[in-house]
């Protein structure tokens, strides 16, 4: 693939940030010569205007629901008992907390309930992907270290991170298997 061609495919990909093809993706650009600061800088334009788009597309349907809307008053009701339970600093952990393990335009769209700044929820919401994004490109440069076909390499990130998806959902629904009610329900 040429440089250009994989700058194509890597802007896209950034802005859906969907670990098994961002680690593909990621691996091809390593091996194919792109310059890290190159993929560091399109991660963090993608990554912002990810964050602050969907905080405002958030903000958007807070104001519009919270006036009219059944779910609004209810998810505004939510909020305020979080906040009560957690407080300011749970509330910003929380942040950072769902900008690592969720996507960064949905922790973004979350962040309005949380009566944050726009700025306030950028920071919060781009370091728990910042840390998402240093443990992606740990694992690419620890296959890339074992691995030298780069067509191995990819096979072998995908399956990674299909396994952590696999182990993380087993995770879950085993700490809901007491409960008589089954996963998720109230006992």
């Amino acid at each position: 693939m040429t440089v250009m061609s994989l700058i194509w495919l890597i802007v896209p990909v950034f802005f859906v940030q969907e670990f098994a093809s961002t680690e593909a993706t990621l691996v091809l650009a390593y091996r194919g010569g792109i310059s890290l600061w190159v993929i560091d800088m399109i991660w963090i334009a993608a990554t912002v205007i990810d964050i602050v788009v969907w905080f405002y597309v958030g903000k958007y349907v807070k104001e519009r629901s919270l006036r009219s809307d059944w779910i609004g008053r209810t998810v505004g009701k939510w909020s305020a008992r979080f906040d009560k339970y957690v407080g300011r600093m749970g509330e910003r952990f929380s942040l950072i907390l769902l900008g690592f393990i969720t996507f960064p335009y949905l922790a973004a769209f979350i962040a309005p309930w949380f009566d944050l700044s726009p700025v306030q929820a950028l920071t919060f919401v781009f370091l728990g992907d910042l840390l998402w994004y240093l443990f992606a490109w740990g694992t690419v440069f620890g296959i890339s270290m074992v691995v030298t076909d780069i067509r191995v390499g990819i096979v072998l990130v995908v399956l990674v991170a299909i396994a952590m998806k696999v182990v993380s959902q087993m995770m879950l629904y085993r700490g809901d298997s007491n409960n008589k009610n089954g996963p998720g329900q109230k006992q």
